[in-house]
Order: C-alpha cells, then sequence, then structure tokens
C-alpha cells in the first residue's frame, strides 16, 4: 500500500509544471529512494513536494492597460497569452468576470499548475481570448477601457 501511494504521489509532482532545478532534485531523489525499496521515505518526501508544488505561487500587481491576456503572456508569468485561465482561475475571489482587471489589483499566480490544468486553460483561453483582452482600467471603480 505504501508503494502505490509513493507512484501516485510520483505521478502527481511528475504532473506539475515549472519546477525548480531544487523541486527536480527532490523529485529525482525520491524517485531513487521508490526504486530502491524505501516506499515510505519516498511517499513522505513527495506528500511534502506535492503539497508545495500545488500552493506555491507568486503575486503580480496590474499595471495600466494590463489585461489577463497581457500578464499571461509576460515572460516571467507564463510567456502565453493564451494561460490567462490560470490567472482568472486562482483569483476568482477578487476578479468574477475576466475582463474586471484594474490597475494596483494583486494578482496570485500559480507556478506549477498541471499539465491538465494548462490542457484546458489553452484550450478554453484560445475560444474566448476576447474576455481577457480587454485593459486594464485606472482604478477599482473606473470602467474598463475599449
Amino acid at each position: 500500500a505504501t508503494t502505490e501511494a509513493a507512484l501516485d504521489q510520483l505521478r502527481q509532482a511528475k504532473d506539475r509544471t515549472g519546477l525548480s532545478d531544487t523541486q527536480l532534485a527532490r523529485l529525482q531523489a525520491a524517485q531513487v529512494q521508490l526504486t530502491a525499496g524505501d516506499s515510505a521515505s519516498a511517499l513522505t518526501a513527495l506528500q511534502a513536494l506535492n503539497a508545495e508544488l500545488a500552493t506555491e505561487t507568486r503575486s503580480y500587481t496590474v499595471k495600466e492597460g494590463e489585461s489577463l491576456w497581457h500578464i499571461a503572456a509576460h515572460d516571467e508569468v507564463y510567456g502565453n497569452p493564451y494561460l490567462w485561465p490560470l490567472l482568472w482561475a486562482a483569483n476568482q475571489n477578487r476578479v468574477h468576470k475576466p475582463y474586471q482587471v484594474y490597475q494596483g489589483l494583486r494578482l496570485n499566480v500559480p507556478l506549477h499548475p498541471t499539465v491538465q490544468e494548462v490542457s484546458a486553460a489553452l484550450a478554453y483561453g484560445k475560444a474566448h481570448a476576447s474576455e481577457a483582452s480587454t485593459p486594464a482600467a485606472a482604478s477599482p471603480g473606473a470602467a474598463p477601457k475599449s
């Protein structure tokens, strides 16, 4: 049962994107432990890694004239404008509609979305690009610019 749980945790970790060199080394070390028969240590290490990967974010402050589309396109965010749905999903408590961003708004940027989340975001982002390309208003009360 421990081996199966460790293998499941390994699959989950391998499904995450954007791992740092240190995180990749931790994943590989756990894989070596698992291969060597130390399932308990591998499971513990992988559970800790997966918890980190699932919650690690950075913040981004919206500048005037930006939209989720523009922000997702920044290299320091995702480097792909079609990944704007990842930003929207992570910030729906503050951004109820993808065009409702404003200058000064602090967004959470998930650092390690899963392959499935990226795939779904690309599909949705391409189909609904116009929803997220409205530039940010100057303040929370201002109407979106056209």
